[in-house]
């Protein structure tokens, strides 16, 4: 993926912490989770990426480490984390 890593704790410090425990929450259940920033003319933009058992989900680019970026990778993760506790 082109762009520069983002340490996961700078994403954390972005965040409420409602927020932040959404991440906390997947990490727990065992996924991988990588934050990329991306050059644009008009800004960055963010990536999440979530893996959990060989499953890895992207979210959409988004212009700031705030809460819809944790949200959008929570739907697309949630689905295989639920997966895995059965």
């Amino acid at each position: 993926m082109p762009g520069d890593p983002v340490l996961l704790t700078e994403v954390l410090m972005a965040l409420s912490v409602h927020e932040g425990k959404l991440i906390m929450w997947a990490l727990r259940r065992g996924a991988t989770i990588t934050c990329w920033r991306q050059p644009w003319p008009d800004g960055p933009r963010y990536v999440l990426r979530g893996a959990v058992d060989g499953v890895m989900v992207t979210t959409g680019e988004h212009r700031g480490l705030n809460g819809d970026l944790v949200r959008d990778l929570e739907a697309r993760l949630e689905p295989h984390l639920y997966g895995r506790l059965r």
